[in-house]
């Protein structure tokens, strides 16, 4: 397995398309926005109290993922090792997954996937900021 960590805007999902034309039988994971809507943002809503429903705005998305944090260490890191103990995975000489952030999600990805490799992207600010504009999301 192969986990690719970074700011947003560096290039991880370039990464993730250019591993992919190497090696056409890898297996991309499901990335960090769809684990939330899937696993952390309907857990961190039960825990809050709240009724389950899809988040679009990213100051709700940000405040449940941060209770999700709060209380599972390793945040998003936690739901992929959850989402790969329950899901059916087809044969794959290698997968793939876009994206970790922050110290807690490598640390808690070193430790639950002790075989996987890592790959760390950097960018210069000014080149994230455009790389962010351009994405109108």
């Amino acid at each position: 397995m192969v986990l690719l960590v970074g700011l947003t805007g560096v290039g991880k999902s370039t990464a993730v398309g250019a591993l992919r034309a190497a090696v056409p039988a890898a297996a991309v994971l499901p990335n960090r926005r769809e684990l939330a809507a899937r696993i952390v943002i309907p857990e961190a809503q039960r825990l809050a109290g709240e009724t389950e429903r899809p988040v679009r705005d990213r100051l709700e998305r940000f405040r449940l993922t941060a209770g999700y944090r709060q209380a599972h260490a390793g945040g998003l890191a936690h739901a992929l090792e959850r989402y790969l103990r329950h899901a059916a995975l087809p044969p794959a000489p290698l997968l793939l997954f876009d994206n970790l952030r922050g110290e807690s999600e490598v640390r808690f990805a070193a430790s639950a996937f002790p075989s996987a490799r890592f790959i760390v992207l950097e960018a210069p600010p000014e080149v994230r900021v455009l790389r962010l504009a351009g994405r109108r999301d």
